[in-house]
């Protein structure tokens, strides 16, 4: 799986579509899914059933969509990767810019 993340990182929800309450919501990233696998690893089960790649994420309130369709209560939720924005790097430049807007 090539992406720009790596299990341990932080990242923001920005967009799930099936679960909007998780926008906003700041994660670690625990397991990288392929489009279309399964994980069975000690971290549970987790399915991949879309096209993209995903991630199995952790936070504290998170909810998990199960294979039947219904929310439960999940310390860990499986999520694209494309709905993920990174929480690392140099933020300097962006905190000079909004020093001078003010």
């Amino acid at each position: 799986m090539n992406s720009q993340f790596k299990p341990g990182d932080l990242a923001l929800i920005v967009s799930c579509p099936l679960v909007p309450t998780l926008i906003g919501r700041c994660v670690q990233l625990v397991e990288g899914i392929g489009p279309g696998c399964d994980s069975f690893s000690a971290h549970g089960p987790w399915f991949n059933r879309g096209d993209a790649n995903a991630w199995v994420v952790e936070a504290d309130g998170l909810v998990s969509l199960t294979i039947s369709k219904t929310l439960v209560d999940h310390p860990r939720c499986c999520i694209a990767e494309k709905y993920l924005m990174p929480l690392r790097g140099n933020f300097e430049f962006g905190q000079q810019k909004a020093k001078e807007a003010v």
